[in-house]
């Protein structure tokens, strides 16, 4: 609909149809925002900034911390790298797999292999 016009509503645009919608994809609506739904928004140039390249972090960063957290010491702009393992409840194992082929079915993930569903670890 939005690549043959831009006079579309906004509850009749393509971006607003659950059906329709591909995560991830905003940024092909870029000129519909500015043109028709960010017309007069107060921050139209940083939400379009957002939605063209992404939101960028540093903005809401400390530009430098020196402390300890949790026991570990964080010093410099970024924090230190973190992985947390899976641990699921065995009594919730069926949900997350539901959800998992659900997020697959709709494109919000992108299975690489099986090992990263049989990876989550049942507790």
């Amino acid at each position: 609909m939005l690549e043959n016009s831009l006079n579309v509503s906004a509850c009749d645009a393509s971006i607003r149809n659950p059906v329709e919608f591909v995560p991830g994809s905003v940024h092909f609506c870029h000129e519909f925002w500015e043109k028709k739904i960010l017309v007069s928004f107060p921050n139209k140039l940083e939400m379009l900034s957002w939605i063209r390249d992404g939101v960028k972090i540093e903005p809401y960063l400390n530009t430098h911390t020196d402390e300890v957290f949790n026991g570990k010491r964080v010093y410099g702009h970024y924090p230190p790298p973190y992985a947390q393992q899976n641990r699921v409840p065995a009594e919730f194992f069926p949900w997350v797999r539901s959800e998992i082929s659900k997020w697959e079915r709709n494109g919000v993930i992108v299975r690489q292999s099986v090992r990263v569903i049989e990876s989550v670890s049942i507790l």
